[in-house]
């Protein structure tokens, strides 16, 4: 009898564990989900008053002239303004001192997970290098780079056109290449290449003697990425 006692006791005990350990993984998936809902919404809240105030439409239209003067004065990091039609990227491009500061700080400088989309550092900062790099978290939701997911998987077709504007000059890419690397994987950011044949979605012929435009994020985890690749027109 005490035996069976003591074997009792022990199955209570364990299946008293397991609930707490049940218990504890739910509150802390609650909280990392609420935690990634405040900064996603916080994100969205920001990017949707600097569009009020410094996007200019023209004819209505999404794409216009943009306020620099006025970006200016919310963060001197801001060097250009990236808009991809359909999608939700309308976002201000920021450059750092290293790639690491806007990684998880918004325009204004402030801590936010989904930081910013921001220049790779040793980029020139008026698009001359015959590589740019720009580089933006995926949130899973709308914030930031997460519908670069929308042109690797094809939704958005396969005549993509994005729209960068500097203070003195309007440029046009056309996306050519779109795929999953791992984050090992440092030759699509080679910002001595202009040109990759390893697109998984097909994309019409583009000039390759052009500049490229190379965007970055995460693919489902941390450890792939989701490359999108596009030709400044000429």
């Amino acid at each position: 009898m005490g035996k069976l006692r003591l074997k009792k006791k022990y199955r209570i005990s364990f299946l008293n564990l397991m609930i707490v350990l049940v218990f504890l993984t739910f509150i802390f998936s609650l909280w990392h989900f609420g935690k990634n809902f405040y900064y996603e919404r916080k994100a969205n809240r920001l990017q949707e008053n600097m569009i009020e105030e410094v996007v200019q439409l023209e004819n209505g239209d999404r794409t216009g002239t943009i306020d620099f003067k006025k970006l200016d004065l919310y963060n001197p990091d801001i060097v250009a303004w990236i808009d991809i039609p359909n999608t939700h990227i309308q976002y201000p491009i920021l450059k750092g001192r290293d790639n690491a500061f806007y990684l998880d700080h918004d325009a204004y400088k402030k801590y936010n997970i989904y930081g910013s989309i921001f220049m790779n550092y040793q980029n020139q900062s008026d698009f001359s290098d015959q590589n740019t790099i720009l580089f933006g978290h995926n949130s899973y939701g709308t914030a930031m780079f997460s519908d670069l997911l929308k042109i690797y998987s094809g939704e958005l077709g396969n005549d993509i056109t994005i729209f960068i504007y500097t203070e003195n000059e309007t440029f046009e890419y056309q996306v050519y290449a779109s795929y999953v690397t791992d984050e090992y994987d440092d030759v699509p950011l080679d910002i001595q290449k202009n040109y990759f044949e390893r697109s998984e979605v097909p994309f019409p012929g583009i000039n390759k003697k052009t500049k490229t435009l190379t965007l970055s994020t995460c693919y489902h985890d941390d450890e792939r990425r989701v490359i999108v690749h596009a030709m400044r027109n000429t």
